[in-house]
């Protein structure tokens, strides 16, 4: 048999096991959602999936195989301006090809991106997950991230934390509870992935887990599934990661899931609202990108976003300089993100006491930045502004 993409494969494969569940209730009536501007710009009659939104919720990339693409499904990109989606622009090639490229995640600073893919050259699997960065303002050839992390097996769908330090996937790849499980791995000391762990029960089980997201809290993971039971297909679950463990995993309730098949999702930074993949009845296509309200229950912990712009003093001119957060006692870093060319960077992390942001730069003579932050844990989601301009020899000045 020929590889046929992910969404397919896996779509196959949900059917085939949800054929043997017992038939839903009539009363559990398919929702018909109202898909508003994200209807008219986003969605057509082909099909539209795996929705990944940026922290501050106006960046959203997504697959399709919509008219007007390299071939197969595409990775596409729209921004949201003044409240609506603008129109989706194809990424091209060296991300795109004429087989089938499916968006997975990217870092905080968005000049990493992940993605699967089925047929590229020098592929170890039936589907593999590869990364592409942002030079000059181009994607780069993608990379196959390799062993461990790929096998001759299907490794699809990455999530990556905030502090771009875990990779989290989907794998069937043996080892793991049953049928595709969820993995995750920790980048080493040396820059490498290390040997991918099976998150085990119970969030795992002996069916099908997919499609993994991990918040920008570090410890929020959302999951579909169709071995926890739920209202039907597969739906969206849950876990949250608190005294050295997976809590057990809690469905998301029938305001997002539905007797459909609900895959593919990823929250902003606001934690208020879920981009999802349905085909449930109301929309386009076969599949839709839909936006709802994230039940306040469900939503990932508070977050703070930084956001601000590094300059020289002297020139203006933007500088090429990494933001991070640092939890004091232990100097461990929570959360990182590179500058874009015209200076300005955006990271986000859980609030906690005793935490300090450095900024810094690698050319020679600047001084990094160093500032305690303050913060009210018990307020909802903060965005500092932190605009530096860097002076050889002293120490910035925050404008």
């Amino acid at each position: 048999m020929n590889k046929k993409s992910l969404v397919l494969a896996m779509a196959a494969a949900i059917l085939m096991t949800f054929a043997g569940c017992k038939k839903i209730e009539q009363k559990m009536m398919r929702k018909i959602v109202k898909l508003g501007p994200l209807n008219e710009m986003i969605n057509t009659s082909d099909n539209e999936f795996g929705p990944v939104i940026s922290a501050n919720g106006k960046v959203m990339y997504f697959t399709s195989d919509r008219k007007g693409g390299v071939g197969g499904q595409d990775i596409w990109k729209t921004r949201k301006i003044t409240g609506l989606w603008s129109a989706p622009v194809n990424l091209g090639a060296p991300l795109n090809t004429p087989s089938d490229e499916g968006i997975d995640t990217f870092s905080q600073d968005e000049k990493s991106l992940y993605l699967t893919s089925d047929a590229r050259p020098g592929g170890l699997g039936k589907n593999d997950i590869y990364v592409s960065h942002l030079v000059n303002g181009k994607w780069t050839e993608p990379q196959n991230l390799g062993p461990p992390i790929n096998t001759p097996y299907n490794d699809a769908n990455a999530s990556l934390s905030a502090d771009g330090k875990t990779l989290y996937f989907v794998s069937d790849r043996p080892g793991g509870v049953g049928g595709m499980d969820i993995w995750f791995s920790q980048l080493g000391p040396d820059g490498k992935w290390g040997a991918p762990k099976n998150l085990g029960e119970p969030v795992n089980t002996p069916d099908w887990e997919g499609f993994v997201f991990i918040a920008p809290d570090g410890v929020t993971l959302y999951f579909s599934s169709n071995g926890h039971g739920g209202y039907g297909g597969a739906d969206i679950f849950r876990s949250r990661f608190q005294n050295g463990e997976w809590s057990e995993p809690e469905n998301l309730g029938d305001k997002v899931n539905s007797p459909g098949n609900d895959t593919y999702f990823s929250i902003p930074g606001s934690g208020d609202v879920v981009y999802l993949s349905t085909s449930r009845e109301g929309g386009r296509g076969k599949n839709d990108i839909i936006e709802l309200p994230l039940p306040t229950v469900f939503q990932p912990k508070k977050i703070v976003i930084i956001t601000g712009k590094v300059v020289d003093k002297d020139t203006g001119k933007p500088m090429k300089a990494w933001a991070k957060i640092k939890y004091r006692p232990t100097r461990q870093d929570l959360a990182m993100a590179e500058t874009r060319p015209n200076g300005q960077f955006r990271i986000s992390f859980a609030p906690q006491q005793e935490l300090v942001l450095m900024v810094y730069t690698d050319e020679e003579g600047y001084n990094p930045w160093y500032e305690a932050l303050s913060l009210d844990l018990n307020k909802e989601n903060q965005v500092l502004i932190r605009n530096l301009e860097m002076i050889k020899g002293m120490k910035p000045n925050l404008k």
